[in-house]
């Protein structure tokens, strides 16, 4: 098993590359209910929840088998910083393109 996730739950916590420090929650498994990860943005109230088992991750209710969810996100966590457009400072949003 990997090494448990910082938990920072402060608002408005400046990271040292200028965006905010996400709010990080985590609920271990009750009952029937799979354990979750709530991540906050650091400057708001907007929130991603990622349930998750040994079979899958539900993110956003969008449920997805492990391997679904590695095609899709590892090769946007590996890209390389100099090709992503990185904002001056944290009032800055990222502009969705669909």
């Amino acid at each position: 098993m990997t090494k448990p996730i910082k938990q920072n739950q402060k608002l408005a916590q400046c990271r040292e590359d200028g965006n905010w420090e996400l709010r990080i929650f985590h609920r271990a498994a009750q009952g029937n209910k799979s354990p979750r990860y709530l991540i906050k943005c650091g400057c708001c109230d907007e929130k991603v929840e990622i349930y998750y088992d040994n079979e899958g991750l539900e993110i956003n209710g969008v449920l997805g088998s492990l391997e679904n969810w590695r095609q899709i996100l590892l090769p946007l966590l590996q890209r390389d910083a100099t090709s992503v457009h990185i904002p001056s400072s944290p009032s800055s949003s990222l502009k969705r393109s669909m």
